[in-house]
């Protein structure tokens, strides 16, 4: 009897150390991804506010992006403004109150910068309303967004939806409007020789919505255009931009609304399916990136892991400043 009592209780010991052992695995097994580790490549700049659209200062020092002070989940149109903040997360500042959602763009020497077409001077702080400059009948000739501006600082480039559809380049001392291309398209981008812009075209998708099929170069004379992609039947181009290399990243979306983001040559050459990150510039060596991940303006390291869809999940669930 005692050998039976002596055996019983092995068994039972054994049973719950394999137990153990086996919840141990599966806890194991179950596990996310680790991201802490990798999370040291995701480096926030901003602690509050809602933030869009940051892009690299030339020299790439600084960041220049749109943000809601008041706002850590949505934004109100009336409290966007644009604000600096150096590589390091140090020394934010206001730049310009009230001036919209629109990407901003900036000229070489890093003096000029461009955003819903106010024109700012970032040396003296001043800036000019350019769309009021236009030589234009009614302040109903243009509906001006997407602009951005040219490298040297002299003109820049906007898409007009409603009024005068097309895609226009402005001097903008002397407020000339030439006409690039005259139909629905959008999202004007400099390329970095100053004489050609990338821009998202209409293609054969719905005139009623504000996105296209193809993306397209074409120069600020209105010649050379050629499309460099073009999308498939069951997907639509909602974003482009050229980066200082002259890479353009695009996004998109699939009929189910899933975002699908790009990288390609100006040539239409090596296709790349980015991270599910949301990249919004690139330095010129094409190893930091600067981002959004949780409404916060964040560096990214572009040689650092892909992640797909779960690892960023969990990435912004746990998301931990770094300084």
């Amino acid at each position: 009897m005692k050998n039976y009592i002596k055996f019983g209780v092995v068994f039972i010991i054994l049973l719950a150390l394999f137990i153990t052992y086996c919840s141990k695995a599966d806890l194991e097994k179950a596990k996310p991804i680790p991201i802490i580790k990798e999370r040291q490549r995701i480096i926030p700049l901003t602690k509050e506010g809602y933030s869009m659209n940051p892009i690299f200062s030339f020299d790439e020092s600084k960041v220049y992006f749109i943000m809601d002070p008041q706002s850590s989940s949505g934004y109100s149109p009336s409290r966007l403004s644009l604000y600096e903040i150096d590589v390091n997360g140090n020394n934010q500042k206001l730049i310009l109150k009230g001036c919209g959602w629109d990407r901003p763009s900036i000229s070489k020497d890093g003096k000029k910068l461009i955003t819903a077409g106010i024109n700012i001077d970032l040396t003296t702080g001043k800036y000019t309303q350019l769309k009021h400059n236009l030589p234009s009948p009614s302040r109903y000739s243009f509906s001006i967004v997407n602009s951005c501006i040219s490298p040297d600082g002299k003109s820049f480039a906007f898409s007009s939806y409603d009024y005068n559809q097309g895609i226009y380049c402005v001097d903008i001392n002397l407020g000339k409007a030439n006409v690039i291309t005259k139909e629905k398209v959008f999202m004007p981008s400099y390329l970095s020789n100053g004489d050609k812009i990338s821009f998202i075209g209409k293609g054969n998708f719905d005139d009623s919505q504000d996105w296209g099929k193809t993306i397209e170069i074409v120069g600020i004379n209105g010649k050379d255009r050629e499309i460099i992609f073009s999308a498939s039947e069951d997907q639509i181009i909602y974003s482009q931009f050229c980066t200082k290399n002259d890479n353009i990243i695009f996004i998109s979306y699939d009929e189910g609304f899933r975002t699908k983001r790009y990288k390609i040559n100006i040539d239409g050459s090596n296709l790349e399916q980015l991270n599910d990150i949301e990249i919004s510039d690139i330095t010129k060596d094409n190893k930091l990136a600067v981002c959004i991940l949780d409404n916060k303006v964040c560096l990214y390291q572009m040689d650092s892991k892909d992640y797909n869809q779960e690892d960023l999940i969990q990435a912004l669930s746990t998301f931990v400043e770094v300084h």
